[in-house]
């Protein structure tokens, strides 16, 4: 009975170590962890080994220096392969998140193009055709506003001047010719003024006020004249822009975003034009993930928010 519990005293340590070791070799290998979880199950292992062999009085120099080559070996290993798999993991964030506010950036360019594409002609874009022909070559229609309206009511004259011209002024759906003989109750509209702007002896009030809308390219009102966009383009390291590689989903070799387009008719009638851009981005969050899908708009309401907007 005391020599049993003399070997349980002197082996319950390398005993220990050993069930150690089996554990993490086992978690190890059927879980696929890294080669550093690995070589620390080795290790423990090897120093289970020394731990047997100097309790049992069987060490011996060449023993002890073979265990502590060997360990010191994988020890170095383990070391290097630990900061390559850091410098790995840091590379792969700083591709994910480049790759990630790029795709986000073109997607919102995207969102904003459809948006004055369907302004203009009533629909939505249904090929990467039609839709970076609007953008390199269309123009839409910006208003060119200057000064504001008087928070007065018109004059006589101003009323005759308006009289003269058969003016008009349409609200609510109700159409109203000025009279000579009319009551001048309300203050100026922007109808108003905007016909008064023109008589001969302009007010001074009124002098250099504009309602207008001035014809402007598309690509060079919203993206490349832009200061605000392409300082923002600029501070994300983006580059100049290009309607032409807005299709193509960064970090790929040149594989577009599905885009799609459609008309949703409603049981009372009510049409509802939809679209939706997507694509899976070739880098997960996480190494060795699975690629992330990312997009904007559905297909079934027509809402146009995008999935990183979902996230926030």
């Amino acid at each position: 009975m005391q020599n049993l519990t003399l070997l349980l005293k002197r082996y319950s340590v390398p005993t220990i170590f050993l069930v150690i070791a089996i554990a993490v070799l086992y978690v190890s290998f059927s879980s696929n962890q890294a080669i550093e979880f690995k070589i620390s199950g080795v290790l423990i292992l090897l120093g289970s080994l020394f731990s047997f062999l100097n309790t049992s009085e069987r060490s011996n120099v060449l023993a002890n220096w073979v265990i502590g080559g060997v360990s010191l070996a994988l020890a170095l290993y383990a070391s290097i392969a630990s900061y390559n798999s850091v410098v790995t993991t840091g590379n792969h964030q700083k591709d994910y998140k480049k790759t990630v506010l790029t795709a986000e950036r073109n997607l919102q360019d995207l969102r904003t193009i459809q948006t004055a594409y369907i302004k203009r002609y009533g629909q939505y874009a249904a090929t990467w055709d039609e839709l970076i022909s609007f953008v390199n070559n269309d123009y839409v229609w910006e208003d060119d506003d200057e000064g504001s309206v008087p928070s007065r009511r018109i004059t006589t004259d101003e009323l005759k001047y308006l009289v003269s011209i058969g003016f008009k002024l349409t609200k609510d759906g109700v159409v109203t010719v000025y009279k000579l003989n009319q009551a001048i109750d309300n203050k100026m509209t922007e109808e108003e003024a905007v016909a008064i702007s023109k008589m001969k002896v302009i007010p001074a009030d009124l002098i250099g006020f504009k309602r207008d809308s001035v014809k402007v390219k598309f690509v060079e009102t919203t993206f490349t004249r832009n200061q605000s966009y392409m300082k923002e383009r600029l501070d994300l390291g983006l580059g100049d822009f290009n309607a032409e590689t807005l299709r193509i989903i960064p970090g790929t070799d040149n594989k577009e975003w599905i885009l799609t387009s459609k008309i949703l008719k409603g049981q009372d009638g009510t049409v509802t034009h939809a679209t939706r851009i997507s694509g899976f981005i070739p880098i997960s969050k996480y190494e060795n993930g699975d690629p992330e899908e990312i997009y904007f708009g559905n297909l079934q309401t027509g809402d146009l928010k995008g999935s990183w907007e979902d996230e926030n």
